[in-house]
């Protein structure tokens, strides 16, 4: 037996852990390693970016077992980063709150200055990467994710669904028309028209999303959108009741949002809206459940999935339109939403 780290090198912990999948994990057979608390910190992101950062984080629980892990969230992604790591006993999870201590995000890492200024303390960003191989760069010092890994995949018994929604199992059509950003954000004319066909197909509107998140995030929901031809349940459910409600629905449509993520956790079906940039950088990579991508073609706006394309424009942030519309959304339902009504009807095809 070798122990690979003599004492006095780690301060932390005297504690050691056998190395069981060696050749696995790039050891000998038998190899004893000291146990290392280690600190990881969700902040500067969204809904969407933590989800998928997540897999990177169930990656070194699996694959660093001399990892003893904090991860430090924001509040409202707790109960839900427990649940993804629920069993993995060298694991917590806080809320950033109780970060007693001073700390600067990327000391001493690459920056980019502009006459002197500096203007982004981070060269790699959700506008150059997937946000999974964003989280395995940024937490698991990886260039990417390992092929073939997905999100972890979460399951909720129909017994964690609202009472007025187990009736509906499987009748109903989630919509998520919050948007942080102009890019992103939808209208009763976007929306309406496949409201009205949902309810045509016997079908329950369901409306689900948060008007804050974290204290910083402020989702904005169009007043002309039809709430009342469905059951509305804005700020009425955490992260836990709305995977459960979107797993157990017919499909999930929206906008590249958060909750399009969490419900990619699951085996539901989802409707995923393109803008500012496309599945290669936004797509769920899942484990179970079909995803049908709903996009605007190039010969039709050349400047769709900009934030994918156009690199080093600086003081440009994607969040508002370089041409000052919001054409990439209106494409998008094009046809009084042609293609979600076709993607909810291939949804409800009876076996």
């Amino acid at each position: 037996m070798k122990v690979l780290n003599e004492p006095g090198e780690n301060p932390y912990t005297s504690a050691r852990t056998t190395i069981t999948a060696g050749e696995r994990l790039g050891f000998r057979p038998g190899s004893i390693i000291r146990q290392t608390p280690v600190q990881y910190f969700f902040n500067g992101g969204g809904l969407g970016d933590y989800i998928n950062y997540s897999a990177a984080i169930v990656w070194l629980s699996e694959n660093c077992p001399w990892i003893l892990g904090t991860v430090f969230t924001p509040s409202f992604f707790v109960p839900l980063l427990r649940r993804i790591l629920s069993g993995k006993l060298r694991w917590q999870v806080l809320p950033g709150e109780q970060i007693t201590y001073d700390r600067s995000i990327c000391k001493l890492a690459p920056e980019l200055e502009l006459n002197g200024t500096n203007i982004s303390p981070q060269l790699l960003n959700a506008t150059g990467a997937h946000l999974m191989d964003l989280g395995f760069a940024y937490y698991a010092n990886k260039n990417a994710a390992p092929a073939g890994w997905t999100l972890p995949a979460l399951n909720f018994s129909e017994e964690e669904l609202p009472l007025q929604l187990r009736k509906l199992r499987g009748q109903y059509v989630v919509f998520t028309p919050g948007g942080v950003t102009p890019t992103r954000t939808v209208f009763g004319r976007h929306l309406n028209p496949i409201i009205n066909f949902t309810v045509e197909q016997g079908l329950t509107p369901i409306f689900l999303g948060k008007s804050e998140i974290g204290g910083s995030v402020f989702p904005k929901f169009a007043s002309d959108i039809d709430y009342g031809k469905g059951i509305d349940l804005r700020d009425k459910t955490d992260l836990l009741q709305a995977a459960a409600i979107m797993q157990h629905s017919l499909c999930v449509t929206g906008v590249d949002n958060g909750l399009l993520h969490l419900a990619a956790l699951t085996d539901a079906n989802i409707a995923f809206g393109y803008t500012i940039t496309g599945p290669a950088f936004r797509g769920p990579r899942r484990r179970a459940g079909v995803t049908k991508n709903i996009e605007v073609a190039r010969k039709k706006l050349p400047c769709i999935n900009c934030q994918d394309h156009i690199k080093m424009l600086i003081n440009h942030s994607f969040h508002s339109c370089l041409y000052g519309d919001t054409k990439c959304v209106d494409l998008l339902f094009e046809g009084q939403g042609e293609k979600w009504k076709l993607a909810i009807s291939e949804f409800n095809k009876k076996p």
